[in-house]
């Protein structure tokens, strides 16, 4: 019965270690994303985490023998015999160690133990209390001081919310593919080009068996269309990149069509709208920083109403 109770709160203690060891993870990504370009929408950094915690716990099982989870609660596998070995790490990193000869003796509670304890409390604490503030600071600061004195812009058609640095003009347009003979009529929302720089912004509602496609392949298509059909000639793309817009697929561009930089976002919304959120300006001209802020200011308003 003892032996039971004991080994029951030896599993409690090691499932709250690997806890406390998500939220020292969970804080060092975060501290890379900002002070590196790297981005990752929630579920890829969630996976990214999980993953490094994991990975992490096993190299600090075969090199120092605990982790700053298991230093906090004052338990360390031990061997009789020799010390762990990387398939040992492996297997108690994953609760795979039951026929291990090891041993999980408490750990005597010296300084290092106590400032280690302090230390992983204050991450916990401040993982939980501010841990998706911090995440989304670069974009929410992008968004709000770069595009400080803007105006916002909401459609008439209310599908769509954008800043733009001063009041847009409206422009109907047509977009020709063709691929399939035939046109699709779309509105454009566009500022003049004061200080060498456009932003713009386009939407259209694709027809609906184009819509069994993946998004993935749909956003390809889409900008293949856009450059190789309706860019002057000797428009080239640079870069493509598919990425997340919010909760919604997306595919990042840049594309040089002369002397003019373009650089956007194709952005597909579940109901079947594509919109298209860009920003040109002169190859003398640095506007990277407003551009982007003009991209990830726009929020599409999905029309839920039958």
């Amino acid at each position: 019965m003892l032996a039971t109770m004991i080994n029951k709160t030896m599993t409690l203690k090691r499932i709250f270690s690997k806890l406390f060891d998500f939220a020292f993870c969970f804080l060092l990504l975060i501290s890379i994303t900002l002070l590196t370009p790297l981005e990752l929408d929630n579920s890829e950094f969630y996976l990214t985490v999980l993953a490094a915690s994991f990975f992490v716990e096993v190299i600090l099982l075969k090199t120092w023998g605990k982790t700053p989870g298991y230093a906090l609660f004052g338990i360390a596998p031990k061997k009789n015999q020799g010390s762990i070995s990387w398939i040992e790490a492996l297997r108690i990193t994953f609760f795979l160690d039951k026929g291990l000869k090891t041993e999980w003796p408490h750990c005597k509670k010296t300084l290092p133990n106590l400032i280690t304890r302090f230390a992983i409390s204050c991450i916990v604490v401040i993982a939980a209390m501010f841990g998706k503030a911090i995440l989304q600071f670069p974009q929410e600061f992008g968004k709000q001081v770069t595009n400080s004195g803007w105006v916002q812009y909401t459609s008439s058609e209310n599908d769509f919310v954008v800043e733009f640095p001063h009041k847009p003009m409206i422009e109907q347009k047509q977009l020709e593919i063709p691929q399939v003979r035939r046109t699709l009529d779309y509105q454009e929302v566009k500022s003049d080009d004061r200080d060498k720089v456009t932003y713009s912004v386009s939407s259209l509602e694709l027809p609906k068996k184009w819509q069994f496609f993946a998004s993935s392949t749909i956003l390809k298509g889409a900008l293949s269309v856009l450059v190789d059909s309706n860019m002057p000639f000797g428009a080239k793309l640079l870069s493509k990149e598919l990425c997340k817009h919010g909760e919604h697929p997306a595919i990042n561009f840049h594309i040089r069509d002369g002397g003019t930089d373009i650089k956007g976002r194709l952005i597909l919304l579940s109901n079947g709208k594509l919109f298209k959120v860009e920003f040109s300006q002169a190859l003398d001209t640095q506007a990277e920083e407003t551009g982007f802020a003009f991209i990830n200011s726009f929020q599409p308003i999905l029309n839920t109403s039958p």
